[in-house]
């Protein structure tokens, strides 16, 4: 039977192969869902919008939206893609982050750790421990970055808020469930305390290594490039928060490389240039999630002193940075929309 959803937030749960796969589809579908209210929150947020009120309307007749009208993905197609009330096309978008959303959560149920099988028999499919908490705890994490990807591809700055809320969830979630970040350095701490302040040490290290981004984005950005910058800062100290001080060291200089080379993209295609930080980040975070440490291309954890490994990193997010500075801009990188 599939557990309840006391049981999916416990440590450790057991599950049948079956309903393995009938869990990370069930997740998928809260994926999609999620991925539903991020199109809400992608579009309402920068511009300071309620996310509650109005209730969700088509953009150009502007009536609401019928509930069996708004189911993910499956919604957008029984209607053809075209609003019911004007015929005006909706835009593909929506479904497409809905589908991608439920992708990644989906991914992530799947790559749950501790989802090993243990005693089969020839009558039983096997049985797998997961746990749970890890699922909720990087969903979290993934939407959020995702929300700030698309924002950001449309020329907005993320609002503050859209991180620094569950930058704070993410210190309650790491009080809770402790066990999700470990570090070397606070092993003398007790349990609930030792995740908290793993999490504090991510965004030390996420804080000081958010130099590189932050000088790129301002020497770079043509409007609001305090805000674009704040949104850097505060990106990486969410991932850092999550991750925690040994994978930030290598999450972060991949990050870097990924923007450097959609910004000499950009050169030859301007829409490259959209991509941007909030892009580059999402994708190596999302990465790591479905791959773990070993996907790691640059890598200071070679180096045996964890202070070395700081360095380096932050020698590398500067290194990196004085190339988007110096390459020649025929517009602005960054365009907000105008009205």
């Amino acid at each position: 039977m599939l557990p309840l959803l006391s049981d999916i937030l416990s440590y450790e749960i057991e599950i049948s192969a079956t309903d393995r796969w009938v869990l990370i589809a069930a997740v998928a579908v809260v994926g999609a869902t999620l991925g539903s209210f991020m199109n809400v929150v992608v579009y309402r947020s920068p511009r300071r919008m309620s996310l509650s009120r109005p209730a969700s309307r088509c953009p150009k007749c502007e009536h609401p939206i019928r509930w069996h009208d708004n189911v993910p993905v499956f919604g957008w197609l029984m209607l053809r893609g075209r609003c019911r009330d004007c015929g005006n096309p909706i835009a593909a978008r929506y479904p497409l982050v809905e589908g991608l959303v439920a992708l990644v959560a989906g991914a992530i149920a799947w790559r749950a750790p501790y989802m090993v099988m243990i005693a089969p028999t020839a009558e039983e499919d096997g049985v797998y421990v997961l746990d749970g908490s890890w699922i909720v705890f990087y969903l979290l994490l993934s939407c959020v970055l995702i929300c700030s990807a698309l924002i950001a591809l449309d020329g907005l700055a993320p609002p503050r808020r859209l991180i620094l809320r569950p930058l704070a969830a993410g210190f309650l979630l790491l009080l809770i469930w402790a066990h999700l970040l470990t570090s070397p350095l606070t092993g003398s701490l007790s349990a609930n305390a030792g995740g908290v302040a793993a999490g504090f040490l991510g965004l030390l290290v996420a804080l000081l290594l958010s130099v590189g981004p932050c000088v790129a984005v301002l020497a770079t950005t043509e409007r609001a490039r305090f805000a674009w910058a704040a949104a850097a800062l505060g990106e990486l100290m969410l991932v850092g928060v999550f991750v925690g001080e040994q994978r930030i060291v290598w999450i972060a200089p991949e990050a870097m490389l990924l923007y450097v080379a959609t910004a000499c993209l950009a050169q030859k295609w301007t829409a490259a240039g959209r991509f941007g930080w909030a892009g580059s980040l999402t994708v190596v975070t999302l990465i790591w999630l479905l791959g773990g440490d070993h996907v790691a291309v640059v890598s200071p954890s070679s180096f045996q002193a964890y202070v070395g490994r700081v360095a380096i990193a932050f020698s590398l997010m500067l290194l990196l940075a004085i190339v988007p500075v110096v390459l020649p801009r025929k517009t602005p990188a960054i365009q907000p929309p105008q009205g």
